[in-house]
């Protein structure tokens, strides 16, 4: 039971860390004149 809640645990973090860097790579691409629409679909892509 202790191993299910560290992994899921985990998993939420790395979840987290990977939502951040997407969220700062959409904001570089708007920064650089893209619409968020686009930023969002290009970044997501790349993932």
């Amino acid at each position: 039971m202790k191993l299910r809640w560290w992994r899921h645990r985990k998993d939420e973090e790395l979840d987290a860390e990977i939502r951040n860097h997407l969220d700062e790579a959409i904001r570089d691409c708007i920064a650089r004149g893209e619409t968020p629409d686009r930023a969002n679909s290009s970044q997501q892509d790349r993932l």
